[in-house]
């Protein structure tokens, strides 16, 4: 169907050229900028617009000090390797508003069409205050990314931008759990004397029935794969024994192989921090981002998520996902040097 738009500057009524359905809001994103056919003036605002607050300024400041880490152990090293590449992904996807800016200043140099416009075009603030968004005067500090996407053209965009909050969660997520999982395997294949016998507690007196406890032996397929040769990959023969893909297989699977031996591993898998960035991670991808009892019980420490009620579609933003990110990066580097530096010592 058509949508009738009114003229900003003669009034006249007019239906777009463009058909949408009401129901989908991607088909809304061509209806921004229609020609009036009396004046033919260009016709920005059209009724879909909404309003945005999605703080993209603070996933900016997001640190690349994952990348500073040296690894002694070769081994490791090849693993953490992975985990700088997964994570320049999910920067990179935080770099996204900025980089919209920068094509929106390239456009302005390379367009040869109503050149004296230029000085037209300016970014205004809500305090009143604007700038003019010139090629050379181009700025891209958090205030100005935040208040450039404060108000979107249509629910698509808006989708679109939200989804991308959500697409580094997940992402993060995914590179943790893949980097909690290739690490631990290393790391027992690395020193298998003091790591492979899965006896370690985190707290004395632990008690019910472990993975590592489990009765099967090991299966000979997998010691033939490795030609029977175990001294260099116990880690890959124990690692069926847990999944990596849950915060609390990954915490179990630490606990038993390095017990006290890494306290700074035990601090930074059992940190809050992990475990909401872990429930957001759930929620979003098995509940539509609806908040349940679960999530609610797991985020209880989660001061940004403390008003939030069952039912609630959870709202995202550049501080939410910052931080938790932003923790994650910081735990990660604190297990992998801790680790590094066991096994340089054994």
């Amino acid at each position: 169907m058509a949508k009738s738009i009114k003229c900003e500057k003669c009034g006249n009524e007019f239906s777009s050229a463009i058909e949408w359905e009401p129901s989908d809001p991607f088909s809304q994103v061509t209806l921004n900028a229609q020609w009036c056919p009396r004046c033919k003036s260009m016709n920005w605002l059209t009724g879909t617009e909404v309003e945005a607050n999605f703080k993209f300024g603070a996933v900016q400041k997001l640190a690349r000090n994952y990348a500073e880490v040296e690894i002694a152990n070769q081994s490791i090293d090849s693993v953490w390797a992975a985990f700088i590449k997964n994570m320049d992904r999910v920067l990179a996807l935080g770099k996204m508003p900025t980089l919209l800016l920068f094509h929106w200043d390239f456009y302005l140099r390379v367009r040869d069409k109503l050149p004296a416009h230029r000085s037209q075009i300016s970014l205004t603030f809500t305090d009143g205050t604007a700038i003019p968004l010139e090629p050379e005067r181009l700025s891209v500090d958090d205030k100005v990314v935040d208040e450039w996407f404060s108000r979107l053209p249509n629910e698509g965009t808006y989708l679109a931008l939200e989804g991308l909050l959500s697409s580094m969660i997940l992402s993060a997520w995914t590179a943790f759990e893949t980097f909690a999982g290739d690490f631990w395997e290393t790391a027992i294949n690395a020193h298998p004397a003091d790591l492979s016998r899965l006896q370690g507690r985190w707290k004395d007196g632990s008690k019910g029935r472990q993975p590592g406890d489990s009765p099967k032996g090991v299966d000979l397929d997998r010691l033939a794969a490795h030609r029977f040769d175990v001294s260099r990959s116990m880690g890959s023969i124990l690692r069926e024994r847990w999944t990596f893909q849950a915060l609390e297989s990954i915490r179990e699977a630490y606990e038993r192989a390095f017990g006290r031996k890494c306290d700074n591993v035990r601090k930074a898998l059992l940190d809050d921090s992990l475990l909401h960035l872990s429930a957001l991670r759930h929620i979003l991808v098995h509940r539509s981002g609806t908040v349940d009892r679960e999530f609610k019980t797991q985020t209880a420490s989660a001061s940004y998520f403390a008003a939030t009620k069952i039912g609630d579609r959870v709202k995202l933003d550049g501080l939410i996902v910052g931080d938790l990110i932003s923790k994650m990066i910081n735990h990660s580097v604190a297990m992998v040097t801790s680790v590094d530096k066991f096994v340089a010592r054994k």
